[in-house]
């Protein structure tokens, strides 16, 4: 739960960045019409099951009125279908997916990182970047895979929201990478998402290699 609260107030940050500078900016106005999706996405899905969890670990008492976690599950919920259900979230990333704008934008990080760093990183933030990066490659495979018959076959259909998840992943991985340089108390969240991004990506990788 705090890995993921990290990861999407990293990426919420970031959005909220570049839609203040939009205004005078074209590129920044770009980067923030590909964000936008990914942080309403995630941002609800997540405080979603966050709450489920939250109950979980409550037990028997998690849908009690007298604790507030039964409220806060029921709060969360209509996060995902107001302003834009998450379907359409997904609908709304495929453009930054399909024209690349996600993968420039991902490199953008990766200098970003690899400057803040430095030549001497600690051993555990560069074991993390070079994990991304090899996300970053599966992810590239996995696209090239789904989108084998094109944008509009079945299959590409089937593999968009992964994409838009592996993304999210990779992309909140290297902002968690970047917030762990200014306080190490981030790095285990960036862990997380390091893990998620290298695991999720294999997954489908196999998937589609078995098809």
């Amino acid at each position: 739960m705090r890995a993921r609260t990290d990861g999407v107030r990293s990426l919420m940050y970031e959005t909220a960045r570049y839609v203040d500078l939009a205004a005078s900016s074209k590129p920044a106005s770009r980067v923030a019409d590909i964000l936008t999706p990914l942080v309403k996405l995630n941002a609800s899905e997540y405080a979603n099951q966050c709450a489920y969890d939250c109950i979980q670990v409550h037990g028997g008492s998690g849908f009690m009125k007298e604790y507030a976690c039964e409220r806060l599950y029921r709060d969360a919920r209509i996060l995902s279908i107001y302003e834009g259900t998450s379907q359409l979230q997904v609908v709304a990333a495929l453009k930054g997916i399909a024209s690349g704008a996600y993968l420039k934008q991902i490199e953008s990080y990766d200098a970003r990182v690899s400057a803040a760093l430095g030549t001497t990183p600690d051993a555990v933030q560069e074991k993390c970047l070079g994990t991304l990066r090899q996300a970053t490659v599966l992810y590239n495979r996995f696209y090239e895979m789904a989108t084998v018959d094109g944008t509009t076959s079945e299959r590409f259909e089937h593999c968009t929201r992964a994409l838009t998840e592996v993304l999210s992943y990779i992309i909140m991985g290297y902002l968690l990478l970047l917030d762990s340089h200014r306080d190490a108390r981030f790095l285990k969240s960036c862990q997380y998402f390091v893990r998620e991004s290298i695991g999720q990506a294999s997954r489908h990788v196999a998937e589609l290699e078995n098809c």
